[in-house]
């Protein structure tokens, strides 16, 4: 398999304080990699790094083979990249329909074609396209903003926290759809959620932070939530498993 996603030795942070440093992980094509770690460990500041939100202050990042250095954020669609950041990534104004078409990089029929794709893809989001954003429950926005990042056909998918919002039940469903896209549509995606034990059986490979270092990046089969948690928590470098 080759790398969709490839992070070597990144750095990145705020004014001038580093947050996450020495990161070094790849994603293949149809895999799914969970990145967990504490509150405040860096998760979502790698995620930001790979979508050009945060400053990466060293390192590289390489999407298909291609630096995302000289890339600004609203480019990375284009190189095959879908998002969802925390926040609900919709227009509350509008339907979520239009929704759908305002995320889709084609225009006309294609922009609907593509739009009813994503829409279907996920027949929870379906119903609700005459809806107006406004109106939607917080886990009903989190499905739409999914459905957006799915608009592009993307090779790679960055989602942060997907489950917040969502009942167990529904996160169940979500992460039984994001396996079948991996494996189904040979999409690369980069996770990142507190639901642990929720997740952890949907993943391929685990990366787990502790104070803004990777102490464990390896097969998700080989730890457990227990385990998973000491490797967050922990802070002693001499636990630090690689493979």
């Amino acid at each position: 398999m080759r790398a969709s996603l490839e992070l070597s030795d990144v750095s990145s942070g705020y004014e001038e304080r580093t947050i996450v440093s020495g990161i070094s992980l790849d994603v293949q094509d149809g895999e799914i990699v969970a990145l967990f770690g504490a509150n405040g460990a860096g998760k979502s500041t790698i995620l930001k790094s790979i979508a050009r939100t945060a400053p990466l202050l060293s390192g590289s990042i390489f999407v298909q083979g291609k630096s995302t250095l000289d890339l600004k954020a609203h480019q990375l669609p284009g190189l095959g990249v879908g998002i969802v950041l925390q926040g609900y990534a919709v227009f509350p104004s509008l339907s979520v329909w239009d929704n759908l078409l305002v995320a889709s990089s084609n225009r006309g029929v294609a922009a609907k074609h593509a739009a009813y794709l994503a829409a279907t893809a996920i027949p929870e989001v379906e119903k609700l396209l005459g809806k107006t954003a406004s109106l939607l429950s917080g886990g009903e926005r989190q499905l739409v903003a999914l459905a957006r990042a799915l608009v592009n056909d993307p090779k790679v998918m960055l989602l942060d926290e997907p489950g917040a919002g969502l009942a167990p039940d529904l996160l169940q469903r979500v992460l039984e759809l994001l396996k079948t896209q991996a494996q189904g549509n040979r999409r690369s995606i980069l996770i990142v959620e507190q639901h642990v034990t929720s997740v952890l059986p949907f993943a391929d490979r685990v990366a787990v932070l502790n104070n803004g270092r990777i102490v464990y990046f390896g097969p998700a089969s080989r730890v457990d939530p227990p385990t998973l948690a000491r490797l967050m928590l922990s802070f002693e470098e001499s636990g630090t498993i690689a493979e």
